[in-house]
Order: structure tokens, then sequence, then C-alpha cells
């Protein structure tokens, strides 16, 4: 008898430390003097005029935000200068369904120039949605937000979310920007 409680105990310990979630690290977000979250970079695409770029640019804007009522889009073609101001749709798995947690406000800067662009991803701030409260500046300190009632793994993995889809937008820019247009026969 005692050997089949050991052996239950056994399984049952090694259950439970498969089923449980590994600890979500923090997210190395890159951060500007201040603290803040920004993802910046400078893009050379040799040999295409600023007026080429520009049209890439607002393609990529086209197909990227569809839905007027998200986004607010400044798009100035002669300066070759772009602000879009959106947001970013994060969930929590709650009984092994994903719900919402809210969205993260942000603000997309591309200035075009002859032969580069350069993009500005930043002003990264939660509002509420479903049970999660608003939690304000996704980079900030676990400590900071806890009174809110939020779990740290929670929290992080909103971070998390952020990260993963802002680098996927960037990357989506990045291959619009570089694309050789087909010559029309």
């Amino acid at each position: 008898m005692k050997k089949v409680l050991v052996l239950l105990f056994l399984v049952n310990v090694a259950y439970a430390q498969t089923a449980t979630p590994p600890k979500a690290p923090a997210v190395p977000f890159p951060k500007d003097p201040n603290g803040k979250i920004v993802y910046t970079e400078e893009v050379k695409v040799d040999g295409v005029l600023k007026p080429d770029l520009i049209v890439r640019a607002s393609d990529w804007l086209t197909k990227t935000y569809k839905n007027p009522t998200d986004s607010v889009i400044t798009n100035d073609k002669t300066a070759g200068n772009i602000v879009v101001k959106s947001r970013i749709n994060v969930t929590q798995i709650y009984f092994q369904k994903a719900q919402d947690a809210g969205s993260v406000r942000y603000t997309l800067t591309v200035t075009i120039s002859e032969g580069k662009y350069t993009y500005k991803v930043e002003g990264f701030a939660h509002e509420k949605g479903g049970e999660v409260p608003s939690l304000g500046f996704v980079g900030r300190p676990y400590a900071e937000v806890k009174e809110l009632g939020i779990y740290k793994e929670d929290f992080r993995d909103i971070q998390k979310q952020v990260d993963s889809k802002t680098l996927q937008l960037i990357k989506s820019l990045k291959d619009a920007m570089a694309v050789v247009p087909k010559e029309k026969k």
C-alpha cells in the first residue's frame, strides 16, 4: 500500500511540474535615455528615390491599417512624414481560453528621405479591458502595477505580446519598403 501511495505521489508531483507554465521573464524592451520604450532605426534603401519610398509606405499603410476607427493616420506625402496612432489588442489566458485584456496604444512615426527612412514606435500605454485594469506605461516595473491586482506573469505576458506584435509590425514595414515593384508590361 505504501508503494502505491508513494508512486501516486511521485506521479502527481511530476504532473504538477510539467503542467505549470514557466515564469515569464522580463521583456528587454529597447529604451531611450528617459526609460521610455522606443523602437527606432534608420533603414537605408539604396537606389530608391523618395517618391518611390513614399508610395511603398502609403501602400503598406493601406494594407496594415484597414480599420479607420482603430487608427489615426497623418500621411504627409509631400514631406514624407507619416504618423500613425493605433493600438495593439492584448489577451489573457483564463481557464485555457483567450480573453480580452485591453489594448496598448502606441505611436508610429515614419520619416522618409532620399534612399532611406526612419521609423520610431513609442508611447506604449495600456488601456483597461476585460478583468484587467488600466496599467498605464507598459515598460514600467511590475512593482509599480502589482497594487492594481494583476499577477506578475499576466503583466509580463502583456509586455511580451506588445514586444512580439511591435516586432511583427516593424518587419512588415521593412518588407514592404524593400520590395522591388514589378515592372508593368
